[in-house]
């Protein structure tokens, strides 16, 4: 954040192939000259630091040629940590999983769309003492025991 915060950046626009950014190339208090590359992305900033010397170049400001080709050689698989064969299926697979976990995290809703509203309610130790052993009785959670004493009751009152 210091080199940031106590140096000009060389704005460089967006091209075709990459998007607008700010570079910082000054040295650390080390001496070593290095890149940092801010992203200025539509709903957040990245900001990147790669060390210029160690790495043999000005690599993060001239385009890079790659060309495409097998990662493993012919004839072998590339396997996971417990042995599974990592190929397209697997990758689709995880990523799936990926995304279902990022959006599933937190309790399941109870309502059937959106969020389900939370009801904090202060009650006496003899109460909570009651709804324990109730729902103990019952083989259910304190939760699930006052959900339905709940809607027992709004169904009594009408």
């Amino acid at each position: 954040m210091h080199v940031i915060a106590s140096t000009e950046p060389m704005h460089v626009p967006a091209s075709v192939t990459a998007d607008a950014r700010r570079v910082w190339i000054p040295n650390d208090d080390r001496g070593i000259e290095l890149e940092i590359v801010a992203l200025d992305l539509e709903d957040t900033v990245v900001v990147i630091q790669s060390c210029r010397q160690a790495c043999g170049g000005d690599f993060m400001t001239t385009p890079t040629k790659y060309s495409l080709g097998p990662d493993i050689p012919a004839g072998e698989s590339l396997r996971d940590g417990t042995g599974r064969i990592v190929d397209d299926p697997y990758v689709d697979a995880a990523v799936e999983e990926a995304i279902h976990r990022v959006r599933g995290r937190g309790r399941p809703s109870l309502s059937e769309a959106g969020e389900s509203p939370l009801l904090r309610v202060r009650i006496s130790r003899e109460l909570d003492a009651s709804v324990r052993l109730a729902a103990e009785a019952a083989g259910t959670s304190r939760s699930e025991w006052v959900r339905q004493a709940l809607e027992k009751a709004s169904r009594r009152a009408g």
